[in-house]
């Protein structure tokens, strides 16, 4: 039993036996419930939006949407009716100008699982029509599709799934998808769950357009990321969840906070297989967080709460009970991170955080797998003066500029890609030099695969031969050697090793048997 069982387990027993959690909030915010769900005729609630006119709509995680009309001035509970739609089992909203987009997650008799448009035809401001843009074929279980998200553009959308949803039909790959279970000794099987049936390339984050059509894959490799935000500028975030029976394993991973940018493979695999984050094609989080169950991720800036705090990205955590506000700061390419607890209760599993306009208040959803839930209104106890300062735009690194031009070239080939890319290979920014991977990784290996094997600077030749190895190390397995053998036959700093030394082993496991005297010499 892992430390993360008996908390779940616990939450489970008190949201039968006990009515209110014990809840713990940081100075200035106000908590309160507004709203005691029935689970016998509501269900438990696990997706949470604003709608049109100043109420909020919710899904029970297995059954219908509801309505919720919020408490006016005066009075202490709000109101929830059933929406009747053919719709159930949402995990996750977005609007885009009038229309709600919702993500299924399941199977049920009502719908299947897939991304949906939600739409208000006759202008009454209740919503009457939905509409199935993308079914996606997964079974039971909860690593499904969850989430959808706008992308600052106005005209397409971010869709999450976890590991077990199957890739759309793509028109463009971002990702090079040479996914592979690479090991150089036999691994130590995965036995449990999720991890021995999920898909090989993991979990995924595709960008599609306003009806669904056309989809492109922007980031792999999660395990069960249950939601995502985006940033004014098109920074995409998400916090994917743990394998807690894997901890104390080596190749254990907590919750981490991942920027899912262009081309990333953060390198789910099955068990042992997983992909270290410190490899050259891992991918770093930007906070690692412990054990946990991440559900909402969100850019609060409707909120009316001071700026550090509009600026900031807030993420939740079921099993834990916990809010917490990330501040993000720049660091090269990538960004780094600090969390700040906003509210932690016991038990408190925290399904859905939504801001309401209408109010610029948070609100809240605890509930899941068929447990109580309730809404709660979080909000700021200070002056509203001293929560409208503007948020000021962020001014973009070179580091994040050269990321941005790279990123350009990935999934697609381009006659200026090598040139572009060749330089970035060696750049000081580790986020640079795998952006520039990527692109190389996306262009016909003609082009570049002898500039890869003659290249004499181990800094840029090592992103070059890994891009080689991981395309095609079964034809090209006695060059990579013998280009290898020359870089670690001179000098090489301890990250530049590491480095040479995932080249080698993917080289070996992926290029198939050597003979007795290369075995012997390496």
């Amino acid at each position: 039993m892992t430390p993360r069982f008996f908390p779940v387990a616990f939450f489970l027993l008190l949201s039968v036996a006990v009515g209110a959690p014990n809840l713990t909030v940081a100075p200035g915010y106000t908590l309160e419930q507004i709203y005691a769900v029935p689970r016998e005729t509501q269900g438990s609630w696990v997706a949470l939006t604003p709608d049109r006119r100043g109420g909020l709509i919710a899904s029970d995680q297995y059954g219908p949407l509801h309505r919720l009309t919020l408490p006016a001035r005066g009075e202490r509970e709000a109101g929830a009716r059933a929406l009747p739609l053919p719709i159930a089992g949402v995990h996750g909203f977005a609007w885009l100008g009038d229309d709600l987009y919702a993500v299924v997650g399941q199977d049920s008799a009502t719908c299947r699982a897939g991304l949906y448009r939600l739409r208000d035809r006759d202008g009454d401001g209740e919503l009457d029509h939905v509409e199935r843009l993308h079914e996606f074929p997964v079974g039971a279980g909860e690593h499904g599709p969850h989430a959808v998200a706008p992308a600052p553009d106005g005209r397409s959308l971010y869709v999450l799934a976890g590991n077990a949803t199957p890739l759309p039909p793509l028109v463009r790959s971002r990702v090079p998808r040479l996914f592979g279970e690479d090991a150089l000794l036999p691994p130590v099987p995965a036995v449990i769950g999720s991890e021995s049936r999920g898909l090989l390339g993991g979990g995924w984050i595709c960008r599609t357009d306003r009806d669904g059509r056309e989809w492109e894959l922007v980031a792999a490799g999660f395990r069960n990321a249950y939601a995502l935000a985006v940033d004014p500028r098109g920074e995409v975030f998400t916090f994917d969840s743990d394998t807690e029976f894997e901890i104390n394993l080596p190749w254990y991973r907590p919750t981490r906070v991942l920027h899912a940018v262009s081309g990333a493979d953060f390198g789910w695999r099955r068990g042992a297989f997983k992909v270290p984050e410190s490899a050259p094609d891992g991918w770093p989080a930007v906070l690692p967080l412990g054990l946990g169950s991440p559900t909402a991720v969100l850019f609060p800036r409707d909120a009316k709460i001071p700026a550090a705090h509009r600026a900031a990205l807030w993420v939740a955590d079921w099993s834990y009970g916990r809010i917490l506000a990330l501040t993000l700061r720049p660091a090269g390419a990538t960004f780094s991170a600090t969390a700040e607890e906003i509210v932690r209760g016991v038990p408190f599993p925290v399904t859905a955080l939504c801001v309401n306009p209408a109010d610029g208040a948070f609100y809240l959803a605890t509930g899941g797998r068929r447990m109580h839930s309730a809404i709660y209104r979080l909000s700021w106890s200070a002056p509203a003066s001293a929560t409208q300062s503007p948020l000021s735009a962020a001014e973009v690194s070179p580091s994040v500029a050269l990321r941005e031009q790279l990123e350009r070239f990935h999934g697609r080939a381009e006659n200026a890609a090598v040139a572009a890319a060749w330089p970035a290979l060696a750049h000081a920014d580790p986020i640079v030099r795998r952006a520039a991977r990527t692109a190389l990784e996306s262009q016909p290996l003609a082009t570049w695969r002898e500039r890869a094997l003659a290249e004499t600077d181990s800094r840029a030749a090592l992103p070059a031969l890994l891009a080689l190895a991981r395309l095609d190390a079964r034809e090209h397995q006695t060059a990579l050697l013998g280009a290898l053998t020359r870089h670690l036959g001179k000098p090489m700093p301890d990250d530049l090793l590491d480095e040479a030394l995932r080249v080698a082993a993917l080289t070996f496991s992926r290029g198939g048997p050597i003979d007795d005297t290369t075995r012997a010499a390496w």
